[in-house]
């Protein structure tokens, strides 16, 4: 989906991170785009449970047509033990 080699770390794709705002902790979702490839982060606060769509401004799942940085803030209300497991979703065309 990549269009890389997974053997080569030359190539390999940064596939996101996650940290937080101060002062409020508003977790940050940051991601590489590759171009012609579609995005979509889902969430859980348990494992055990299904994934749901992260219903926030940006996350849209749409083909861009050139590569780079997306950044997403979760501005659902926090869990109540303040875990919450996300997970970035490929899509191609």
């Amino acid at each position: 989906l990549l269009d890389s080699d997974p053997l080569d770390p030359l190539q390999r794709w940064d596939d996101g991170r996650v940290k937080f705002q101060e002062p409020d902790r508003t977790p940050q979702i940051t991601f590489d785009r590759v171009a012609n490839r579609a995005y979509s982060v889902q969430f859980t606060d348990d494992l055990t449970e299904p994934w749901q769509f992260l219903d926030v401004p940006g996350n849209e799942l749409r083909f861009g047509s050139t590569a780079g940085a997306t950044m997403l803030l979760d501005t659902s209300p926090p869990p109540s033990d303040n875990r919450r497991f996300y997970r970035l979703l490929l899509s191609e065309p």
